[in-house]
């Protein structure tokens, strides 16, 4: 018996909705405060190439841990949604900081 491995863009998956909001329940599960999708999937432009992009507000991000809880968060929301999943982590503080464009 042969095995044949597919990806998903060969069977013209793309990222969802749904699935973005299975990963924010998760990461929100998880012990942060907000989740906010953006990028392609958000707009409701995603292709077969694209992850999910999801930012976690967090109340107690420790910042020398950044990575590793942006990692940690990603590994969950992408179990969760059966899709690749990026995450940044942020606080509030720095969600409620200004910017500028």
């Amino acid at each position: 018996m042969a095995v044949v491995a597919v990806t998903l863009a060969e069977v013209g998956a793309v990222a969802s909705a749904p699935a973005a909001g299975r990963a924010g329940d998760a990461l929100a599960g998880a012990g942060a405060g907000e989740v906010w999708p953006f990028g392609s999937v958000a707009r409701g432009e995603s292709t077969e190439h694209n992850a999910i992009d999801l930012a976690a507000v967090r109340g107690d991000l420790d910042h020398a841990r950044r990575w590793d809880r942006e990692q940690e968060s990603a590994r969950l929301g992408g179990q969760v949604a059966g899709w690749p999943v990026d995450v940044m982590a942020t606080d509030l503080p720095e969600r409620e900081a200004p910017t500028s464009r």
